[in-house]
């Protein structure tokens, strides 16, 4: 009977140890499940800050270009300015010359 008990007990010592082995593999799974997971995260995130990176030199190369456009846009409304005060100082040139023949065209048919 002693011995039929230590049996017994054995067995249940060596299911015990089994269900301690396959608990530890079980954590020793999970610990690998989440390291891989870590990665994975990891590695999205990095893909994000990379693809953040970009949109963000995007926006500022726009905004350079916007700036400059701008720019050009306003030197060329100067140019059409000067050109408008440059035609009506002409036109009032003519005028005036105009104004002129015509008094002196006058004077010579008196």
């Amino acid at each position: 009977m002693k011995y039929l008990n230590s049996i017994q007990i054995m067995i249940k010592l060596l299911a015990c140890l089994k269900m301690t082995q396959v608990f530890s593999n079980s954590l020793i799974d999970i610990q690998e499940g989440k390291r891989i997971y870590n990665y994975f995260v990891e590695r999205y995130i990095k893909q994000q800050i990379k693809k953040q990176r970009c949109v963000q030199l995007k926006l500022t190369t726009s905004k350079q270009k916007l700036r400059r456009q701008k720019s050009e846009c306003k030197q060329i409304e100067q140019q059409i300015r000067n050109y408008q005060n440059k035609l009506t100082s002409m036109t009032q040139t003519q005028i005036s010359q105009i104004q002129d023949i015509s008094m002196i065209s006058k004077e010579q048919k008196q």
